[in-house]
């Protein structure tokens, strides 16, 4: 994994929770977390505090932008 990108959850289920801090315990990977109050506090975060209605599809423009070139 490249990347993990958690997008609008609190982290407070166990299965959401479990997953997430799992995954970043295997792996020094860059997270980016789209969420008004972020969750994972790792120092290689990126927290985007936006709804994610908003926050998406302005990265899906920017990844795609960047993908084409």
């Amino acid at each position: 994994m490249d990347c993990l990108i958690v997008v609008g959850t609190a982290l407070a289920t166990s299965g959401a929770r479990s997953f997430v801090f799992r995954t970043l315990n295997r792996q020094d990977i860059p997270v980016i977390e789209m969420n008004l109050e972020p969750q994972c506090n790792v120092s290689y975060a990126m927290h985007v505090t936006e709804k994610c209605e908003t926050a998406l599809p302005k990265f899906f423009d920017q990844f795609y932008a960047l993908s084409n070139t």
